[in-house]
């Protein structure tokens, strides 16, 4: 994904990820990983 620019925060953050409220449900890991949040791909 990061090699497709598919990842909207490529870099870590601390704190408050725009877009994303608190209480948000995330249905896979990818979903994380897309927005940021989840920073480990697996293979």
């Amino acid at each position: 994904m990061l090699k497709n620019n598919e990842i909207l925060y490529p870099e870590k953050r601390i704190g408050h990820i725009p877009g994303i409220e608190v209480g948000y449900q995330f249905y896979s890991r990818a979903e994380m990983v897309a927005v940021g949040f989840h920073s480990h791909w697996l293979n």
